[in-house]
């Protein structure tokens, strides 16, 4: 393969592209497409160039951020690659805190950089599990390994006993070797857990010896959920010195494709939580394993012949059990019964009662029959597993790879580092009464590259599930922007402000870092509350119609890429828009929304008015969900989609007008338990852009 040297621009150091990051782009490409590649070595370049720039820093820390489900793996096998070519010799990376991800890892490292213990011109590769190799490891063979240029992977589990192996070889070593870290998952168990207690965990101080013994080596740690390691405070050894983001590829689906628009969301009511709790077979669960059933068999028209589910319910073992044999015992009755004709077999007419718009799109109802879809049946019967994610379930998970539909049921298990690549169903009703924003984050295993059948993905869950997720995508697009300004030197990383204004959710375990909740400069107010009273609405529509019927309203693409209205708008005066906020019933009643926050807000400020609808089409109204306190769940759009090539809106947060202004976002609003009568519910709901205060999280 070519080497070639890279010049960064404005400055004399070089980059070597050299053997092994070649060879993990070639991998790439061939699976991915040069696009991929090019992104790859864009973002592998970018950490190294700001690798040299923080040498010999004070802890010579980099966070890397990705998001949930990436492909951030990719990117580290290529920046080891990159090390490897310009003087590493020695990796020490930390794939993960179980047995799961650390097999996981293993195999990922081996196969990209194909793996041979008896070959000198691949790297060494040793994971902590393999307890004689690695206590075999000493130092004339890291030596002599160095002295062929043999780099060396170590991969450990995130427990102490598994460091500490790395450890006592590390100790013995006598030469200088030039080594760096990986910590996949850099926000799980390698923080310090005990700063409340002003000593320090096992984990975190093995890791620090372990950097003693290594000199301050580069320590890359690497997270979609950085929120614990954003907030760290000085005493930390972890404290990150910069920030690269690492970009999805295009066709991912994430937070805003499943959060900020309801469509691939249906309702589990909170009854059949209490339900299966008892050991009940609900019907949410069961018309959840029929979607299963369902788009896996229009996945085959699709020409794949695999597809997953989960089954995220609980976190005791005991619940994962009844959950296994509940549906293990459906699936067979499925089995027992599918040489049955369509009239005599009561599951195939009863799955077909789900086959509509309120589980499945338009476009497949349109291109599949129910009755062309069942050609396939049998096969998918035959070949659907179960498989208990967990420590006693080890007999259902073997062979896992040979399996083509399955359906895991677990907890903990299911919840961080492990990829399901062809998920299309998820039924996901566990909620810890005091949760963090960065665990939640983590469970969304649907998130990933799903284009290629996500019109067929589907997340079920309770609203008040669905809304802190949707608040949670808000909240994740916010730090990623600042995020955005910390890698480009436009802020510091102390600066970071993780916004908690909706959700009640706190930022991560105030066990690991010291923060505080305040009030900061914001961007955004939402409307959380609908009214559902309809003479009220009858009211608050005559007067808002009156309001806009009144004014000249100018069009604006501002958002848009492809310049189409994103909205029309017009300046108001601040007395007649607090009149109109006066005027409404409902709307404004509920803190932080309510009438003296709001006339507090446009008081002595330009107030811009804008319409996030068609005034010439009668049907332009969005249809959103609200729980059993009438709280909607995302009232923002987010942006059309996460692909950056094919990408037209941005998204409603960047519809501004005049940043200098209070903007006013109206919205008409329906709610989905009310598509039988939109005369009586239809009603306006508003977003408030203002330049001052809101509640976020800030390091003390």
């Amino acid at each position: 393969m070519e080497e070639y040297m890279v010049n960064f621009a404005n400055d004399d150091k070089k980059i070597n592209i050299g053997r092994y990051s070649n060879l993990v782009l070639t991998k790439y490409e061939l699976k991915f497409g040069s696009d991929n590649k090019n992104r790859l070595r864009e973002n592998g370049l970018k950490i190294f160039e700001k690798l040299l720039a923080n040498k010999n820093t004070n802890t010579n820390n980099m966070l890397l951020v990705g998001k949930v489900q990436s492909g951030k793996t990719s990117n580290l096998e290529f920046l080891t690659g990159l090390m490897f070519d310009n003087g590493y010799d020695l990796l020490i990376l930390y794939g993960g805190y179980d047995t799961k991800l650390l097999d996981q890892t293993y195999k990922r490292f081996s196969k990209t950089f194909d793996f041979d213990e008896e070959n000198d011109s691949t790297p060494l590769i040793i994971s902590t599990s393999e307890s004689h190799k690695i206590e075999s490891l000493n130092e004339d063979l890291i030596e002599s390994l160095t002295l062929i240029k043999r780099p060396i992977i170590l991969i450990s589990m995130k427990r102490p006993k598994a460091l500490r192996k790395i450890n006592n070889i590390l100790k013995k070593i006598q030469f200088e070797i030039k080594s760096f870290i990986i910590d996949d998952e850099g926000d799980q168990a390698s923080l310090n857990t005990r700063i409340n207690k002003k000593n320090a965990s096992a984990t975190y101080k093995t890791i620090e010896n372990m950097k003693n013994l290594l000199y301050n080596p580069p320590y890359f740690s690497v997270t979609a959920t950085p929120h614990a390691n954003v907030l760290l405070g000085e005493y930390s050894i972890l404290k990150p010195n910069d920030i690269v983001l690492l970009p999805p590829s295009p066709g991912y689906t994430g937070s805003v494709t499943f959060h900020l628009d309801e469509s691939k969301v249906i309702t589990v009511p909170d009854s059949d939580i209490d339900f299966m709790a008892q050991g009940e077979f609900v019907d949410s669960l069961k018309n959840a394993i029929y979607h299963f059933i369902i788009s896996s068999l229009i996945m085959r028209k699709k020409g794949i012949y695999k597809a997953d589910m989960i089954i995220h319910s609980d976190r005791l073992v005991e619940s994962h059990n009844s959950v296994y044999n509940k549906v293990t015992g459906f699936i067979n009755t499925l089995h027992n019964t599918m040489d049955l004709t369509f009239e005599d077999n009561f599951f195939l007419r009863e799955m077909k009662t789900i086959y509509n718009e309120n589980f499945f799109d338009k476009q497949i109802l349109d291109t599949y029959s129910f009755k062309e879809i069942l050609s396939e049946y049998k096969d998918v019967i035959k070949n659907t597993y179960i498989i208990l994610q967990n420590g006693l379930g080890k007999s259902t998970q073997q062979l896992n790879y040979l399996k083509s539909y399955k359906i895991y049921i677990g907890g903990d298990l299911l919840q961080r580092g492990l990829t399901f690549e062809n998920l299309v169903t998820t039924f996901f009703t566990r909620w810890a009464q005091q949760g963090t924003m960065d665990t939640v984050i983590q469970r969304a295993r649907w998130f990933g590259y799903r284009n290629k059948y996500i019109e067929l993905c589907r997340i079920f869950t309770t609203k008040n599930i669905m809304i802190e997720f949707a608040t949670l995508a808000t909240s994740e697009i916010d730090l990623w922007e600042q995020l955005y300004e910390v890698e480009n030197g436009n802020k510091k990383i102390d600066e970071i402000i993780i916004d908690g204004t909706s959700s009640s959710l706190i930022p991560t375990r105030p066990n690991r870092v010291q923060y505080e909740k305040n009030t900061f400069d914001t961007k955004w107010k939402n409307q959380r509350i609908g009214v559902f009273d309809p003479n009220y609405i009858k009211e608050n529509n005559i007067y808002i119609n009156e309001f806009i019927k009144n004014r000249q309203w100018t069009p604006s693409s501002i958002g848009r890429r492809d310049q189409r209205n994103s909205c029309l708008y017009n300046y108001v005066d601040n007395d007649e828009f607090i009149e109109l906020v006066r005027n409404i019933k409902g709307s404004f009643d509920y803190h932080p929304f309510d009438k003296s926050d709001i006339e507090k807000i446009v008081k002595d400020r330009k107030v811009v008015v804008q319409l996030m609808f068609s005034l010439n089409d009668s049907n332009d109204i969005r249809k959103r969900s609200f729980d059993s306190d009438c709280k909607v769940s995302a009232l923002q759009q987010g942006a059309d989609t996460e692909d950056e090539t094919k990408k037209k809106y941005e998204g409603d947060r960047y519809v501004i007008v005049d940043k200098e202004a209070v903007c006013v976002q109206v919205f008409k609003i329906l709610s989905k338990d009310k598509l039988n009568e939109p005369e009586r519910y239809t009603q306006y709901m508003f977003s408030i852009y203002v330049p001052f205060p809101y509640s976020g999280y800030k390091r003390l």
